[in-house]
């Protein structure tokens, strides 16, 4: 059993769940303006959920951390969509 001194005290999912899905749409908005130009829908789909994929990973990341990531929503978006343009 770990020693409760040394636990970090961490939201529960739910809630980190429910912040993601409160900014998800700020999200997928910036995706879709930056893959407007991709004309195979199939391939903008994957790009725009992509995008949502790996937001999350960086969300649930900076949360562990003590950050706040949900006050700066367009920053990790256009840092994902810069990544695979």
């Amino acid at each position: 059993m770990p020693d409760p001194t040394t636990c970090v005290t961490r939201p529960a999912t739910a809630a980190i769940q429910h912040a993601f899905v409160a900014i998800m749409p700020r999200i997928v908005i910036h995706a879709r303006i930056t893959f407007r130009h991709i004309r195979c829908v199939d391939t903008r789909e994957n790009a725009i959920a992509e995008t949502v994929a790996l937001t999350w990973k960086w969300f649930v990341t900076l949360i562990q951390q003590g950050k706040h990531p949900e006050e700066f929503v367009s920053v990790m978006a256009a840092y994902r969509v810069a990544a695979s343009e």
